[in-house]
């Protein structure tokens, strides 16, 4: 159990701090769906059934979740309490399967509701496929990932000086998400693909699809380099590539753990 402020747990990457992404930013998708990292404050349990095959489930409540929401709620003034109604719920089960000995699936599902009035329901599924052969001196394996949204949420007008939506009488049904593959050769090098579908939660969808190449090498085990590729087309907006080159430096341990292994 912990409680506090942190990354509340809702699929596989959103509540991934940037630097441990597979790629140089956030998909488009995550960006849309919650505002940014899953940011949260509250309580949350893991349960972790007592068989032999891996089922864990996580359980919250949260003031918000998601940086932008989190941001909102404190320039607004929060007194510090909500009505029970007003907070976030969080589920998520999850399960591994080893499907050989050197591939193996772990697949899970989220849903997030505020039940004052259904004010919003979300939805997700995500899959990830690993294959780590281990023996081969180039070949080291790849990582097959992806993950869905569905979003039912309740608004009315924008607010006037944020731009931000307000919940209300209207309702809108959008979904979105992506799919990456990514191989990595010798330690150092990995090579992948990603595709992305984002929507916003509102009024027109104005839908984003963003396909990107990226390469990553770790020139030692305290920095790395990663060159990334977008191709952006918006719906009603002009299409536009976006090359980036980022260098992250590693000070420290830090992990986290199962599922970036």
């Amino acid at each position: 159990m912990k409680g506090g402020r942190f990354f509340a747990d809702f699929g596989r990457l959103p509540h991934w701090h940037d630097e441990a992404l597979p790629f140089v930013d956030r998909p488009p998708s995550i960006e849309r769906m919650f505002g940014g990292e899953t940011q949260a404050e509250g309580a949350q349990v893991t349960w972790l059934a007592p068989t032999d095959q891996y089922i864990s489930f996580k359980a919250g409540i949260f003031n918000v979740i998601g940086a932008d929401p989190n941001e909102q709620l404190r320039n607004e003034g929060f007194p510090g309490y909500r009505s029970f109604s007003e907070l976030t719920f969080l589920a998520h089960p999850s399960t591994y399967f080893d499907l050989s000995d050197t591939l193996n699936l772990e697949v899970g599902s989220s849903f997030f509701t505020v039940p004052r009035d259904g004010q919003r329901y979300l939805y997700g599924l995500d899959a990830t496929l690993r294959h780590q052969p281990g023996t081969s001196e180039l070949y080291q394996g790849l990582v097959l990932g992806s993950e869905w949204y569905w979003n039912n949420e309740r608004f009315a007008n924008v607010d006037p000086v944020t731009g931000a939506p307000l919940p209300g009488n209207e309702r809108f049904h959008r979904n979105g998400g992506y799919a990456y593959l990514e191989t990595f050769f010798g330690r150092r090098y990995s090579v992948g693909l990603r595709g992305d579908y984002a929507v916003d939660l509102s009024g027109e969808s104005s839908r984003q699809i963003t396909s990107s190449v990226f390469a990553t090498w770790f020139p030692s085990e305290f920095q790395r380099l990663r060159f990334q590729f977008d191709q952006i087309n918006e719906e009603h907006g002009q299409n536009d590539q976006r090359f980036t080159l980022q260098w992250t430096a590693f000070l420290g341990s830090h992990s986290h753990g199962f599922t970036t292994r």
